[in-house]
């Protein structure tokens, strides 16, 4: 499973790309990829909808992110 950054690189490029599509800044997109993952499921029908992905999909790569940051604190 993708982690979120692996997620934006696929399907944006970069957070620059990603915050400017959801109108947000690329520190906002760059908190969500190293301390706060689910910050982005504000912007889920967003996301889904460009990058024609279901809702369950991007939940899980919310959760494998969660678990990869967990993972670095230990």
């Amino acid at each position: 499973m993708n982690t979120l950054r692996q997620f934006i690189k696929q399907h944006y490029q970069s957070n620059y790309k990603l915050a400017e599509s959801l109108e947000v800044t690329p520190q906002t997109v760059g908190t969500w990829v190293s301390r706060n993952p689910r910050g982005a499921l504000k912007y889920l029908p967003e996301i889904t909808t460009n990058c024609q992905v279901t809702t369950q999909y991007f939940v899980n790569v919310i959760a494998c992110t969660e678990d990869e940051l967990k993972t670095e604190t230990v």
